[in-house]
């Protein structure tokens, strides 16, 4: 019997997959068949083939090759007919796999029927992961790809089962991942539809981005063919130190090759720095290759190789590998088109950008570039995380920075935010500390509600405001980050429970709806109104907003009463459903903020009316039943509840963007000066009509009892004693605001606030003003002006004024004819001259005269 020492032995020794041979005098360590994976039996690495490919090749070529050449050439078609010269000559190549993408995978494989072949010839895999959209998140984003997909997946699930191809189902993983995991292998071809393919370089395999019609021809046994690629080789010296990864070597290649340098090549990574770096980062640094132009990167094999396939349980393929190693790496001389050198030891971290990623600049020299660029040197908002920056590495570094900081006393003077890349790293820096570094710091560790609203917010105004490019919403939520940045600086607070029912598979109950709150004065936000009516119907609910700029929402709220009748004026489509029947049975508030300062009010406005899209449309609080903007976030038809509303909110204008910070503070004193004395006339005819009102006592005594005894009660009756006297003397109400805006008319008119030129008319007010700009009246008294027309009824005083604003519209030539010597006031304007017979007639004639010179 074997002693328990041997037994151990005998169990650590390296096991190959398949059936198990047995050494002959003619073996070699290459005679053995070992799978190319685990998940496929019957395909084995063809390293015994490539070598006797190769030896064919190095015979023809004498002189040394290097890596990327030794896979290309092991994997030729015909070795000994080949017309081999690098950038001219055109490969005929075997790949060993193929793998697609599912967006991509359904033409290849109708393309592939029509082979007529019972299998694909060459292992083929099919990986369904770019037709899931990052909406929310987790699972329900993955449903939501099968529902909408399902039949894409069906086709792809029973073609790949018909034809002997791999199938990867919705929710497996990452393309790139799965093959760096489960097919990549030292010295193979692979060519996969996908940009980013070359992501297996960093297992040492040459994966090569196509196209579907290029897949297909390797799936059905003809050879691909490929433009042999130059060889741009890096060369790795010293040992990574400090701040860098090994993210800074692929930027500090893009900066040196630039987007365009690697076009048609092959960068191929070798020297002693190599064998320093992780199998996963050499496969982002391949990864990233793509942004040079680069045809794929790759690496030799070396012992982190060997570690990464042990422990992803491919031990075999590793010691495989080391068997073949003479031929997985560079020979000794091979000449590359272009060398680069770098020394990992010198080697500082990088920033790219901006604008272009092979901008590349050393942190030690980023201030003089700001300076010398004139970038901007104040930091607005700062994001620590996203899909390569949030690992646990990249957040202890941060928090080793702010930690540091902090212990000198500095916080952050700009808002950051933190963004773990998923659940298990934020509790990991949660429970080491991290997070709290980060925090004290200044920052804001986004909570996944948070960050999922942003998400809502921005995917809406993506998927609804495509035509509309100039739009001031673009420019306030300019992207994810910075709309999670206003969700800060204002103070956002949802209602209770309303963060877990977007998260919710179920969708929102009308009985959730009725629990809604109400907020206090001084706040502006969006709000949810039920209606329901009696009998067999179907509730409905309304979202809109308020923006009151001193009441806000509480203001929009109280024109809605409960019941038939509102107490105010309502919209358009809950008027409508109030004529149907309808009654409103509750109102309640979403979300909310305080109400801003003037000079942050329109960008508060745009903020408000995005998030009042958003409710709309994953509610689905619209009157058509379709799901063509796909921003419901739950089925149409599991909803218990109809919409009312009919327009994007963020179709409506925002004003106050073209106006300066003194021009808003100016207006919001000015409405502030109105309020107050239409304030007073109020009181000057409340106490005409109340003589008791003249009594200070009496005032307070009365308001102090009836509103501490009941408030409710009291806050009723003000409300039916405005509505009755609207009703029993609307001549009174009227008179009061006649006199008020006759002051403010007159003022106006004083200082020639709205006066229009051409037409000699003064305005007082500028709703007004604007109405007549609009008008034909106005329309034509300028035309008239421009052509020349005498116009009666013109004051001395108007037409002098008008000679200067033409003096001035000839001085800058906006809307200018040079033929006649005219300018014009407007573009239309302009238009209509050139249509006209006198600048018909005087262009003709310059254009005579212009020949008779030549």
């Amino acid at each position: 019997m074997l002693s328990a020492s041997a037994r151990t032995a005998a169990r650590q020794m390296p096991r190959t997959l398949g059936r198990r041979t047995f050494a002959t005098p003619s073996s070699t360590p290459l005679d053995q068949k070992v799978e190319m994976t685990n998940w496929e039996k019957g395909h084995y690495i063809p390293y015994a083939k490539m070598n006797e490919t190769l030896n064919i090749v190095r015979k023809r070529l004498n002189k040394p090759l290097t890596y990327a050449e030794k896979i290309l050439y092991s994997h030729l078609d015909d070795p000994h007919g080949q017309d081999i010269e690098r950038g001219k000559s055109y490969l005929k190549l075997r790949p060993d796999r193929v793998a697609c993408q599912d967006a991509t995978a359904q033409m290849a494989i109708l393309q592939f029927m029509s082979a007529g072949m019972p299998s694909v010839a060459t292992p083929t895999t099919v990986h369904c992961d770019h037709l899931i959209e990052a909406q929310i998140g987790g699972e329900k984003d993955l449903q939501r790809a099968k529902d909408i997909n399902k039949e894409v997946y069906d086709f792809l699930s029973s073609s790949c089962a018909k034809y002997n191809i791999g199938f990867w189902r919705p929710g497996s993983g990452i393309i790139h991942q799965i093959i760096l995991e489960n097919y990549a292998f030292p010295g193979a071809l692979l060519i996969g539809t996908d940009s980013h393919t070359p992501n297996a370089g960093g297992l040492g395999m040459a994966a090569i981005g196509v196209g579907g019609a290029d897949a297909v021809d390797v799936m059905a046994n003809l050879p691909w063919e490929l433009k042999a690629p130059k060889v741009i080789g890096v060369k790795l010296t010293g040992q990574l130190s400090g701040w860098t990864s090994p993210k800074d070597i692929i930027l500090k290649v893009a900066g040196i090759l630039t987007v365009k340098g690697g076009t048609g090549a092959i960068v191929e990574y070798h020297g002693p720095g190599v064998n320093g770096l992780s199998c996963t980062g050499m496969g982002t640094i391949c990864n990233m290759g793509a942004e040079i132009g680069a045809t794929t990167s790759l690496f030799p094999f070396n012992d982190r190789m060997y570690d990464y396939l042990a422990a992803t349980n491919r031990t075999a393929i590793g010691d495989y590998a080391r068997s073949f190693a003479s031929s997985l790496r560079e020979d000794e001389g091979a000449e590359y088109d272009e060398l680069i050198e770098i020394n990992l030891s010198e080697l500082e971290p990088h920033i790219n950008g901006p604008f272009t990623p092979d901008l590349a600049t050393p942190i030690s020299k980023f201030k003089e570039a700001v300076k010398e660029n004139k970038w901007p040197e104040e930091l607005k908002v700062g994001l620590i995380g996203s899909c390569t920056n949030s690992s646990y590495e990249d957040m202890s570094r941060a928090a080793s920075i702010a930690q540091d900081a902090l212990d000198h006393g500095v916080k952050a003077k700009a808002a950051f935010t933190v963004t773990p890349g998923s659940e298990q790293i934020r509790a990991t820096i949660e429970r080491d500390g991290q997070m709290k570094t980060l925090e004290d710091f200044g920052g804001m560790v986004l909570a996944n509600a948070c960050g999922l609203v942003a998400l809502l917010t921005f995917t809406t105004l993506c998927m609804t405001m495509k035509k509309r490019l100039t739009s001031v919403f673009w420019k306030v939520l300019s992207s994810q980050v910075v709309i999670e940045a206003l969700f800060t600086s204002a103070s956002l607070v949802f209602a209770p429970g309303l963060l877990d029912v977007l998260q919710s598979a179920t969708p929102p109950t009308i009985a959730w709806f009725k629990t809604l709150p109400l907020v206090g004065k001084k706040r502006w936000g969006v709000y949810l109104l039920v209606l329901e009516k009696w009998g067999a119907y179907r509730p409905k609910i309304y979202v809109g907003s308020g923006t009151e700029a001193r009441q806000g929402i509480r203001s929009r709220l109280s024109e809605y009463g409960l019941g038939d009748e509102p107490s105010g004026g309502v919209a358009m489509d809950v008027r409508k459903a109030l004529d149907d029947g309808y009654k409103i049975t509750h109102k309640g508030v979403l979300c909310s903020i305080p109400a801003p300062e003037p000079a942050l009010r329109p960008t508060m406005k745009a903020l408000i009316l995005a998030l009042e899209a958003v409710f709309t449309f994953a509610f689905w609080a619209m009157h058509w039943l379709t799901d063509t903007l796909s921003l419901c976030l739950w089925e149409l038809d599991e909803l218990e509840y109809d919409g009312t509303c009919t327009h994007n909110p963020m179709m409506e204008g925002v004003q106050g963007f073209e106006m300066t910070l003194e021009e808003l503070e100016a207006q919001a004193a000015e409405a502030a000066r109105n309020r107050a004395e239409y304030q007073h006339e109020y009181m000057k005819e409340y106490r005409k009509s109340n003589p008791l009102a003249n009594d200070p006592q009496y005032h307070s005594e009365y308001y102090r009892q009836t509103k501490d005894a009941d408030p409710v009660a009291f806050n009723a009756k003000q409300a039916a004693v405005a509505a009755a006297t609207r009703k029993r003397d609307p001549e009174m109400v009227r008179a009061r605001y006649r006199r008020h805006y006759a002051k403010s008319d007159a003022r106006n008119r004083a200082a020639k606030k709205y006066f229009c030129i051409p037409c000699d008319h003064n305005y007082g007010q500028k709703n007004h003003f604007d109405e007549h700009l609009r008008g034909s009246s106005h329309a034509l008294k300028v035309a008239n002006h421009a052509q020349g027309i005498a116009v009666t009824h013109v004051s001395p005083g108007a037409k002098r004024r008008h000679d200067d604003f033409l003096a001035k519209s000839k001085a800058s030539k906006k809307f200018y004819c040079e033929c006649c010597d005219l300018a014009c006031g407007k573009k239309n304007d302009l238009a209509k001259h050139m249509k006209t017979a006198r600048h018909i007639k005087v262009a003709e004639a310059a254009m005579l005269a212009a020949q008779q010179s030549d």
